[in-house]
Order: C-alpha cells, then sequence, then structure tokens
C-alpha cells in the first residue's frame, strides 16, 4: 500500500484486514461503482467515504477498483453518502467512456 497507509497505518483497526475482507465479500469481490471483477491487474480495494480509517461503520466502507478509488479522491465537492458517491462515479465513467461497462 502506499505512503498514505504507511502514515496512517496506526488509525486503522487492528482487524483492518478482516473488516476489508468482510466488505469486499458484500460487493461480491466486484468493484460497486463499476462492477469490475477483483482479478489480476484489477485490484479491489475498501475506502472510506469520510476518508476517517477510524469509521468502519459499513455505510462508510465501499469496495472500490483502483480506478474508480482514484476516481473518488479528486471528487470535489466530496459526496458525503455513499449512494451519492457511487451515482457520481457511475456518471463520471459514463461520460469518459460512453458506455456502461468500466472495462
Amino acid at each position: 500500500m502506499g505512503s498514505w497507509f504507511q502514515k496512517n497505518r496506526h488509525r486503522y483497526p487492528h482487524d483492518w484486514k478482516k473488516i476489508a475482507a468482510r466488505i469486499k465479500e458484500l460487493a461480491g469481490h466486484c468493484c460497486e461503482a463499476c462492477d469490475s471483477p477483483s482479478v489480476a491487474r484489477r485490484i479491489l480495494t475498501v475506502d472510506h467515504l469520510d476518508h476517517d480509517p477510524t469509521n468502519c461503520k459499513d455505510g462508510n466502507l465501499m469496495a472500490l477498483c483502483q480506478r474508480c478509488h482514484l476516481r473518488r479522491q479528486g471528487m470535489q465537492p466530496r459526496p458525503t453518502t455513499k449512494p451519492e458517491a457511487l451515482a457520481r462515479l457511475r456518471a463520471r465513467h459514463e461520460a469518459e467512456t460512453g458506455q456502461g461497462e468500466l472495462f
């Protein structure tokens, strides 16, 4: 994981790997924004909606591929709800690609 994670590792709960695995399982091991599966070269991450690693409530966590995760990081203004974040990611994808599937 990147340097941000290394600097903030102490803020994550001790069972973060278990929490992340559960969120990925709930998402069917697919990106919640673009539906791409978690396979080689399409790594699935778990993102905190509020960017607070200590807030691991289900409604604050999203399974996102790396591409969608990076897209969400750059959103301004930042979405405040999971449905808003996912809708904006899907709309951006469709605008960029002209299609419903990312890959």
